[in-house]
Formats: structure tokens, sequence, C-alpha cells
């Protein structure tokens, strides 16, 4: 896709929640006027009509319309950005922040694509899941798929990872190793060095990601084995 494609769909049909505030929006200007320079850019309005359009878009996500004439710094990160969206936010506000999420998405009819490493998280707010590991999708299938049906190693130790209440008393069940260096070139499966299943073929050879089922895919040579060996 060109430059100019790029440019007409960011911000009208896709649109990126940076994680600073601080070095996502223009400090000397105020929140109302970047909201309504993004209005103005794809749809043919005045400028009075975009700000009243971007006082209508804080209002939408619980934010006074009287704000708009404050600038960033006078905001908190939580109000603007979105990325990790309850990352230090007690339990009460987490579950309204992911409440006006899911009811944005369903008033609107839009989709979001949420990064985060919070699976308490994702387990309420995701119909669909992707598990990365260097950089690379290693699983991916609806929410009952990966929570409940996991497969790949790597996820296996990502839920073994964490506090489990009916648990009580065991230890945790940390990853072995370390994350690989981006910078180095792997020959075969990124995880193989850290994985308990891993063969000479894992070191050797890049596992392709594919389906387990309608809705869920691995990437990984021993499920891929198993699979076919019935």
């Amino acid at each position: 896709m060109d430059v100019p494609a790029l440019e007409k769909m960011r911000g009208d049909d896709v649109a990126m929640i940076f994680q600073d505030p601080m070095t996502a929006l223009n400090p000397v200007m105020t929140v109302g006027s970047q909201i309504a320079e993004s209005v103005m850019l794809h749809n043919k309005v005045s400028e009075e009509e975009a700000m009243q359009r971007a006082k209508e878009m804080l209002k939408l996500v619980g934010i006074s319309e009287s704000r708009a004439g404050d600038y960033p710094h006078q905001f908190s990160g939580g109000m603007i950005i979105a990325d990790e969206p309850t990352t230090a936010l007690d339990v009460t506000i987490q579950a309204q922040v992911l409440s006006l999420i899911k009811q944005l998405i369903q008033d609107r009819d839009m989709s979001m694509l949420l990064i985060t490493h919070d699976l308490g998280v994702v387990a309420e707010t995701c119909d669909d899941v992707a598990v990365m590991y260097s950089g690379k999708i290693v699983e991916i299938g609806t929410a009952d798929d990966v929570f409940n049906h996991m497969l790949h190693d790597y996820t296996v130790g990502l839920f073994n990872s964490l506090p489990n209440l009916r648990k009580r008393g065991e230890e945790l069940q940390p990853i072995k190793g370390m994350m690989p260096n981006p910078m180095e070139k792997i020959t075969g499966c990124s995880f193989a060095p850290r994985c308990p299943h891993a063969t000479e073929r894992c070191f050797r050879e890049i596992p392709e990601l594919l389906p387990v089922s309608d809705t869920h895919l691995v990437a990984c040579h021993r499920i891929q084995e198993e699979k076919q060996n019935g």
C-alpha cells in the first residue's frame, strides 16, 4: 500500500492509540484541537463542526466536553491513552475501563486490536487471541481455544507461571531460560532453547503456523506431527 493510501486510512478506518500521551500528543496544542484536526483531514467539515465532533468524542469516553480546551499535560495518561489500558488501576476502575471499551465496540460496530501482557484483560475483553513469542505468532484461536485448549509450550508456560487460587501453596513454574536476542538470526523455532519437548528438528526448521481445527492454529512441529499421526 502506498503512502497516500495509508494516510487516508489512518485516523479514519484504523486508528493507533499510542502508549505515552506526553509524546503522542503535541504539548502546545489543546486536546480538542488535535482531535478536530484529524476530523478535518478525513471529512469536509468546518473547523467549528470538527471541534464539536471532538467534544462529542471526549464525551463518548466519559470526559467532559469542557476539557477540549485543556492541554495534554492537564490530563492523566489513563484518560487519553489506552495501550495497556488497565495498568496500575484498581480493580473497580479496571472494570469500568473494560466495560467502556466493550460498549464502544458494540455501539459503534468496530473492531479493536488489543496488545497486552495481562491475560485477565484478554479473557475479559477479547473474542480471539494470538500469542506471540520473539515477534511471531505461535498460537492463535478463539479465547476458548487458547485459554482452555492451549497447545504451544510457550502458551502453556505463560499460564503455568501465573498464580492460581485453586493451587494455593504450590510454587509458580516460570519458563526456564531467556528470550532470544532479537539481533541474532534464528535458524529454527525461536522457543526451542526453552522448550521441554524440543527435538533436533525444532532447532533446524522454523515451524509454520498451521490449523489444528477450524479456529485454532499453532506453530509447533510436535503438535503437527501428533495430528498427522492421529
